[in-house]
């Protein structure tokens, strides 16, 4: 199964809401707290930045102008994932 950045924002969102110690599972070790959640491995050459927003601080999130669209990339990527940089955001 391909997991979609969609996918994966609306999980996170419910883990977050359900498990308070992943919050800070998730900013010390991305990847690792990702990887449990999922049981997936995502490939060293994957970026993970997590950016916790507060209310004085607001992040965007804008795809490169060279992005496949997520049903592309899932004709390309292993599980979904891409090999280039991912930010994987939910609210806070």
């Amino acid at each position: 199964m391909s997991i979609t950045r969609a996918t994966i924002n609306e999980v996170i969102a419910k883990e977050l809401e359900s498990d308070p110690g992943f919050r800070s599972a998730l900013l010390s070790d991305p990847r690792g707290a990702l990887t449990a959640l999922t049981g997936t491995e995502i490939p060293e050459t994957v970026r993970i930045t997590v950016h916790e927003e507060s209310p004085a601080d607001i992040h965007l999130v804008i795809a490169a102008q060279s992005a496949l669209a997520d049903s592309d990339l899932e004709l390309v990527a292993g599980a979904g994932w891409s090999t280039g940089n991912a930010c994987l955001c939910s609210p806070v």
